[in-house]
């Protein structure tokens, strides 16, 4: 007896970004907003979807800077070069205000195709 089309199992990654920057705009510049951080996911190029978890004001240090948490949301659909060019550009606005880069857990080179690679393999 056939019940029925066999439906696909939905491929659905979730990773964590880690900017560590003194450029107290980069927030912003990812939702396009001007409150940061958002409470609303923001679609992005390529379909993924980043959702800000967290911003950390780092007094600490002798250097002002911000600590942005962020998640995004991949499906089988979503473009991983896309969304790593989105990030890239995003991040050389002001290249020598990000001290560090953090993607799953792995510090990355703020490089394109180190992008792609780090979301691949997270």
């Amino acid at each position: 007896m056939l019940v029925g089309p066999l439906k696909r199992k939905a491929f659905f990654v979730q990773i964590e970004v880690r900017i560590i920057t003194r450029d107290c705009e980069l927030g912003l510049r990812f939702f396009d907003t001007r409150r940061f951080p958002s409470r609303y996911p923001k679609s992005v190029p390529g379909g993924a979807v980043v959702s800000s978890q967290s911003l950390i004001e780092n007094v600490e240090s002798t250097e002002w800077s911000e600590v942005i948490d962020l998640v995004v949301d991949f499906d089988e659909n979503c473009s991983v070069e896309m969304f790593a060019n989105w990030l890239y550009a995003k991040l050389t606005v002001k290249p020598d205000d990000i001290y560090s880069l953090t993607i799953a857990g792995k510090t990355v080179e703020i490089d394109e195709a180190e992008i792609v690679r780090a979301v691949e393999a997270g």
